[in-house]
C-alpha cells in the first residue's frame, strides 16, 4: 500500500507533510491503543506476563500497586524514544501478531518507521525502489538473506551499528560471490575475492559494459567491491575507526546491489555467462 496524498499537494496548495521522527501527536494516541491491544490478554494475566517482560528489558520501573502494562503505557507518555523502542519489543515478544494494523498506522501517519519484513521490529522507512531492491536480493532464503537480513536491521533498526552492519553486509558479498571467484575456497575473505578477480577478469563475466578504454567492466566490479573492503573499524593499518551511520547505510545498500546481481546471473565465470547471453 502506497501512502495517499492529500488533494491539496498534489494540487500544490499545501507543502507535503512528514515524514515524521518521534512519535507525532496525530499518531500518539491510536500507537498507544497499538500497544495496549497488543499486550491485551489472551487469556487471564497474559498482559501481564508479556507487559512485565517489556518493561524488564526497557528498565521501565512499576510503582505499587499499579499493573506492569499501565507502567508500560505510562512510560510511552512520558518519552517517545521509549515508547519506539515498546512498540519495537512488543513486535519481537508477540511475534508480529499485530503487526499489520502497526504497519499501516505508521504509513497513514507518515512515520519514519514502518514494520520489518519478518514483522519482528521497526524499521526506518526507505525508498520503495531502495526497498523493492532489498526484497529482491532477499529472495531466495539463505545464507546469504540471513546476512543481508542483519546488515539492514543494524542501519535501519532502532538500534543501529554501523559497524555490524559493515561486517555483515561483507559477509553477503562474499557468501554471494565465493561459488563463482573461488569455488576452490568457501571461506575466502572478500580480500581474496578482490585479488582474484583483479588477477584474472577474462575468467569471469559481467553484463554491463564499460565505456572505459583504459579498465574492463570486470575491473569496474572489483572497484565497486574495494568500496565495501575492507571495514574501517577492521583496519589493519593502524588507522581504524568507526564507520558512521550514512557511511554504513550506504555500504549495505550497495551490498543489495551487488548480491542482487549475482542472484540475477549478471556476474558468473566467462564460460557460463558467454552462454547466457
Amino acid at each position: 500500500m502506497s501512502r495517499w496524498v492529500p488533494l491539496s499537494v498534489r494540487r500544490g496548495l499545501a507543502e507535503p507533510d512528514g515524514p515524521y521522527e518521534g512519535v507525532p501527536d496525530h499518531l500518539r494516541t491510536r500507537l498507544l491503543e497499538w500497544v495496549e491491544e497488543t499486550l491485551h490478554p489472551r487469556f487471564a494475566g497474559a498482559e501481564e506476563k508479556v507487559a512485565s517482560l517489556v518493561a524488564l528489558q526497557l528498565r521501565i520501573p512499576a510503582p505499587e500497586r499499579s499493573t506492569r502494562l499501565g507502567a508500560v503505557l505510562n512510560a510511552c507518555r512520558d518519552d517517545e524514544d521509549a515508547f519506539l523502542d515498546v512498540l519495537d519489543l512488543a513486535l519481537a515478544f508477540t511475534q508480529g501478531r499485530t503487526a499489520e494494523d502497526l504497519e499501516l498506522q505508521l504509513l497513514v501517519g507518515g512515520s519514519v518507521w514502518t514494520v520489518a519484513a519478518d514483522h519482528r521490529s521497526l524499521v526506518r522507512r526507505v525508498s520503495e525502489g531502495e526497498q523493492e531492491a532489498y526484497d529482491r536480493a532477499q529472495s531466495p532464503a539463505d545464507e546469504v538473506s540471513d546476512e543481508l537480513r542483519t546488515a539492514w536491521a543494524a542501519v535501519y533498526g532502532r538500534n543501529p551499528d554501523p559497524s555490524d552492519a559493515w561486517d555483515h553486509a561483507i559477509k553477503a558479498v562474499e557468501l554471494s560471490l565465493w561459488p563463482i571467484v573461488t569455488p576452490d575456497d568457501a571461506k575466502a575473505t572478500l580480500g581474496k575475492i578482490i585479488e582474484r578477480l583483479g588477477r584474472k577478469p577474462d575468467k569471469f563475466f559481467f553484463r554491463l559494459a564499460t565505456s572505459s578504454t583504459k579498465a574492463s567492466n570486470i575491473e569496474a566490479v572489483v572497484q565497486l567491491l574495494r568500496l565495501l573492503w575492507p571495514n574501517p573499524d577492521r583496519h589493519g593499518t593502524g588507522e581504524r575507526r568507526a564507520p558512521t551511520l550514512q557511511e554504513a547505510q550506504n555500504i549495505v545498500q550497495l551490498a543489495v546491489l551487488l548480491v542482487g546481481w549475482v542472484r540475477s546471473d549478471a556476474l558468473t565465470e566467462a564460460w557460463h555467462g558467454a552462454g547466457s547471453q
